[in-house]
């Protein structure tokens, strides 16, 4: 039973064709499992789904320099951003790192916070390391600052 928990993250990704459709497909089953409790749900989303416009209309992965050989799998997994969006009885959290994500950078207490577009550090990069990316998941699993939205994250 989920609801046994305060918080239940979901940072399921998928890496094969045939497997694309599991972030959303698990994304729909703890909305479902979650409406109406006061158990939060935080996603951990695509930064391909990061918009780079500021009217919201075009996604990173919408644009020429987006990795063809990325582009399914970043609109399927883009998908459990617009089901989290569908379910007002649900207290979600969309974490979306940015598009560079080191596994072997260093953590960091210098990062800006940012919502939905794409945000630049001050080398101009869109960069944070897993160790910061995961000071910030716990942040927002005890601090609640992002309540029914999404935000994004780069470490200077």
């Amino acid at each position: 039973e989920l609801t046994q928990f305060d918080v239940v993250v979901n940072a399921t990704s998928a890496f094969t064709p045939d497997m694309y459709h599991l972030p959303a497909d698990l994304t729909l089953l703890l909305v479902k499992a979650l409406a109406n409790t006061n158990t939060r749900l935080i996603a951990i989303g695509g930064a391909g789904s990061l918009y780079v416009d500021e009217d919201h209309t075009v996604e990173l992965n919408d644009t020429p320099e987006f990795p063809p050989e990325f582009l399914v799998r970043s609109k399927t997994h883009g998908k459990s951003d617009d089901i989290l969006r569908k379910f007002s009885n649900v207290d979600w959290t969309m974490f979306t790192p940015p598009p560079i994500l080191d596994a072997e950078g260093p953590e960091s207490n210098d990062y800006i916070l940012g919502n939905e577009n794409v945000i630049l550090n001050k080398e101009g990069k869109p960069y944070l390391s897993y160790a910061t990316f995961a000071q910030i998941l716990v942040d927002e699993i005890n601090n609640h600052k992002f309540g029914r939205q999404r935000f994004t994250a780069v470490q200077n």
